[in-house]
């Protein structure tokens, strides 16, 4: 899951001219990398049980997280598309990743 978002990540910090972008790009994709596995670790802590009360809300809170990242992620890209044009490669890829 994580391989599609960091080769993508990778491609398109390499086509941005800006370096303040590049960084951006690269600091985001962390971000968003960090919370899925904080996600991960939440839901494996849950372990399906929905008797597991104690577990929801970190379950819930690293989700919401996760939807901020991504969120952060995209809005990057869309300042960097005017700049390469081949953030819908991207955005699919990351969709991809996260649909799995």
């Amino acid at each position: 899951y994580f391989t599609p978002l960091v080769s993508a990540s990778m491609g398109m910090a390499s086509k941005i001219l800006d370096h303040q972008q590049q960084m951006n790009l690269l600091d985001q994709t962390k971000t968003l990398a960090e919370s899925a596995l904080q996600m991960l670790y939440a839901a494996k802590e849950g372990g399906g049980n929905p008797k597991a009360a104690h577990t929801h809300d970190a379950i819930a809170e690293a989700a919401q997280l996760m939807r901020e990242a991504v969120d952060d992620l995209l809005l990057t890209l869309n300042e960097a598309a005017s700049e390469v044009g081949m953030v819908g490669g991207m955005v699919d890829s990351i969709a991809d990743a996260m649909g799995k």
